[in-house]
């Protein structure tokens, strides 16, 4: 939920105002998935599930983030203030300084522009965790499912090395490489072809 309100902040900062519930998950996702393929890390802690229309993090739609109406303010807990007995809300924030604030900057300067349209297209494409899991034609039913961090980390480490990859090819500079975005369109043309139990597997 920290990682939502910063995303928050900065849609404000930079006057964006499409900050719908879809996108908001689909940014917190996609932080999540860049720091577990480049650093094989966790951004979050609550799982990431899959459904008809994309993916979510329970947490945040349980804390009231769904819909379609624009985020214009932190995501809030309810929570017990055990010292008062009486329910409370809280607002859970990030530090300046937490270690993870350079690569939401980053996540934040490739997808923060794009539409929840946009976001939702990457998210389900071929190959991706979403159509590995969703898409599975052992699915049984329409109920959300999770969507194991391996098979996410496997994903975004795959785009990860073809970032990379891009970069040295380019001979670009240091900065440049840096600044370098993944296409968000039809990344499964320049990937090797998913191995879908590989990937499906927790």
């Amino acid at each position: 939920m920290a990682i939502a309100n910063w995303f928050v902040d900065a849609a404000k900062a930079d006057g964006v105002r499409d900050l719908t519930p879809p996108k908001l998950h689909g940014l917190v996702y996609a932080a999540h998935g860049w720091l577990l393929g480049a650093a094989g890390k966790p951004m979050i802690v609550s799982p990431v599930k899959a459904d008809r229309d994309g993916v979510f993090v329970p947490e945040l739609r349980d804390a009231g983030c769904w819909g379609s109406r624009t985020v214009n303010e932190h995501v809030a807990q309810i929570k017990m203030d055990e010292a008062r007995g009486v329910m409370s809300e809280h607002k859970p924030e990030l530090a300046p300084d937490d270690p993870t604030v350079p690569a939401l900057q980053w996540v934040w300067k490739t997808y923060g522009k794009l539409t929840a349209f946009q976001i939702a297209q990457h998210v389900r494409e071929f190959g991706s965790p979403w159509d590995l899991i969703w898409n599975d034609e052992d699915r049984a039913d329409d109920e959300a499912k999770l969507i194991p961090n391996t098979t996410i980390k496997l994903w975004f480490r795959d785009l990860s090395k073809m970032r990379q990859e891009q970069g040295r090819n380019a001979k670009l500079t240091d900065v440049q490489k840096q600044e370098l975005k993944p296409k968000l369109e039809k990344t499964q043309r320049m990937l090797a072809k998913p191995d879908p139990d590989r990937l499906r597997q927790a």
